[in-house]
C-alpha cells in the first residue's frame, strides 16, 4: 500500500512517485526520514504539513491555509492505495490480469 496525498482541486499525488528531491524537502521540513514519511505520513503534524504542502507545489497548486487535525483524521489529506505491483507470477514472469496464461516465445 502506498499513501497519496488529495490537493486541492481533486487531484492526488502519491509519495512514492515524488523525485527524491522533493522527499529530502519533507525529511529536513518534517523531522524525519523519508521512508518513514512513505510509510507513515502524518507519523506528526509536522511531517504531515511538510507531507501536504510539497505534495500540493509538486501538483503546481496552492495549499490550504487552515489544514487541521481533524481533516487529517477524516481522511481528507492522505489516501491510502493499493500499489499496482503484480500479484501473480509463472516462471518468475508476472502475469498479465487479463491474460490466463503467460507466453514465453514463440514456436512457429
Amino acid at each position: 500500500m502506498a499513501f497519496a496525498v488529495k490537493v486541492p482541486g481533486g487531484g492526488q499525488v502519491i509519495l512514492e512517485d515524488l523525485p527524491l528531491e522533493l522527499l529530502s524537502k519533507i525529511e529536513t521540513d518534517g523531522g524525519v526520514r523519508w521512508p518513514t514519511v512513505l510509510a507513515a505520513p502524518a507519523t506528526s503534524a509536522k511531517c504531515a504539513l511538510a507531507a501536504y504542502r510539497v505534495a500540493c507545489e509538486h501538483a503546481g497548486v496552492e495549499p490550504d491555509a487552515d489544514l487541521s487535525a481533524k481533516d487529517i483524521l477524516a481522511g481528507e489529506v492522505f489516501d491510502q492505495i493499493e500499489d499496482d505491483l503484480p500479484t501473480e507470477f509463472e516462471e518468475g514472469i508476472p502475469k498479465a490480469e487479463d491474460d490466463p496464461k503467460t507466453s514465453g516465445s514463440s514456436s512457429v
